[in-house]
């Protein structure tokens, strides 16, 4: 889905004449995205697509690859530290989420157990021991 954001996104700011640095700005905001819901490794291509449009249609020569300028290694660094960043963070607070499960599981069971215990009536019924 990212890839497809990143395609439209060039197109239109293409065909606007937008300036490098909001489009830029919205192809960071989507490899994020795509980190937070996808990934490192679908973020990782997003990233490679957005820096190859910004560099194509966006920074001179316009409509020629030109990797050898600074400005597209800084991108695509910031791109790549970027879904990289947010992907760990992200799969770290599913980790927690996944532990936090657990345990609100483990406690209502806890709770269950203590409370079933306290309500066992000793004096009633057929106990051990009785004549």
């Amino acid at each position: 889905m990212g890839c497809w954001v990143i395609g439209l996104l060039s197109f239109a700011g293409y065909e606007l004449q937008f300036n490098p640095a909001p489009v830029g700005f919205l192809f960071l905001l989507i490899v994020v995205c795509e980190a937070i819901l996808c990934g490192f490794w679908q973020a990782t291509v997003v990233s490679f697509l957005a820096c190859s449009c910004l560099d194509y249609f966006f920074y001179p020569p316009i409509l020629k690859f030109n990797i050898a300028d600074p400005q597209d290694w800084v991108a695509l660094g910031a791109f790549e530290i970027s879904a990289l960043l947010v992907s760990r963070l992200s799969s770290r607070e599913r980790l927690n989420l996944q532990e936090a499960t657990l345990q609100r599981t483990s406690i209502e069971q806890l709770y269950e157990l203590s409370r079933c215990t306290l309500l066992i009536n000793l004096h009633h019924g057929g106990g051990v021991g009785r004549r």
